[in-house]
Parts: C-alpha cells; structure tokens; sequence
C-alpha cells in the first residue's frame, strides 16, 4: 500500500465512526437512555465491522485517480493540517463533551461552549472535518475520498447540524438562541 492510498483509506475507514455515532444519539433519545454507556461499545464494533469491510475492499474503491497538480496538492495540505489543527483545537475546549458524554448524564451542568473556534462557527468540530477530507481528496487524488468529503459534508449540513442545533436549543434554551444569532453555523465571517 502506498503512501497515499493509507491516507485514503484512513480517512474512507474513519468517516463512518461520525454518522454512526451522532445519528442514533440524536434522533433516538429513548435508545441512549435504554442503552446507557452501552451505546458506546455497541457503535464501535459496527464502526470496526464497516471499517473492516471497507479497508479489505479498499482495491476496488482506489480504481479511480487523479494525479493533483503540486498547487492542487499543496493546497489539499494546507486544508488537511488546518482541518486537523481546529480538531485538536476543538477537542482541548470541549474535552469529554465532543464524545457526547452531556447526552447520557440525567441532568448536565454544562456550559454552552461559545470561545476560542465556537466563537466562530457553530460548528468547527465538522468544518474541520470537512477541511481534512476535502485535503485528504486534494492530496491523494481519489475519487472515492472525494465522494466521502461530499457525503460528509452533506450528511452534516441536512441531517447531524439541523439535529444538535434542535437538541442543543431545548438544553440551552435563550442561551443558545442569542449564540445562534451571532455565530455562523459553518463557515467563519472574517469582517470587521
């Protein structure tokens, strides 16, 4: 396996564990409740089972190839760090939160997180996503991780952000409302 073809299928192998894990959370609060910590283990073997499948079959998926121009690649590079450098950013503020652990206690005392990335975009958790696939297509030339950037990020903006923002508004309430009005929901407004 070359070089590039491991990074396509990291980031093919990895994309599923954000579906399989925010959808159910977020649409089946019942089934959180009834499987507790539970839920955890149960999303990482099918996440394993998926990510087994997809890297035994990854010959098929890296048929198609584009050899990226060097700018081309430069910039999937750039995009990939900075992607990676706001999920490290954001993982350090949000600590245990961002693997959704408010969502299993029965009364949670956090604080909507509104500094540092949060301050601006709603979201940054799945732009920097978006930036690391995106760069990982950039960079490799793949079709296929290019159809996963896609994926991801239409899967983000119709089903998992509409889903947390409703969650988040019933746990936040006016706290959350004023946030909204005032932070982007994806990409950040750099103006004065």
């Amino acid at each position: 396996m070359t070089f590039w073809e491991a990074v396509a299928a990291s980031t093919m192998a990895f994309w599923p564990l954000i579906p399989l894990f925010w959808i159910p959370l977020h649409l089946f609060p019942g089934l959180r409740k009834r499987l507790g910590l539970c839920y955890y283990p149960l999303i990482i073997a099918i996440w394993l089972a998926l990510a087994y499948l997809m890297f035994t079959k990854r010959a098929h998926a890296f048929l198609g190839r584009f050899e990226p121009p060097l700018l081309i690649a430069l910039l999937g590079a750039v995009l990939f760090l900075v992607g990676l450098g706001l999920q490290i950013a954001t993982a350090l503020i949000l600590g245990r939160r961002i693997i959704g652990l408010p969502h299993f206690k029965t009364t949670s005392k956090d604080l909507l997180v509104t500094e540092g990335p949060f301050a601006l975009s709603r979201h940054p958790t799945y732009l920097a996503h978006t930036l690391i696939f995106l760069g990982a297509f950039l960079l490799t030339g793949y079709w296929v991780v290019g159809l996963v950037a896609l994926l991801d990020f239409l899967v983000v903006q119709l089903v998992i952000i509409p889903l947390e923002e409703r969650e988040l508004l019933e746990r936040f309430g006016q706290t959350y409302k004023a946030y909204r009005e005032k932070t982007p929901r994806f990409l950040p407004r750099f103006r004065r």
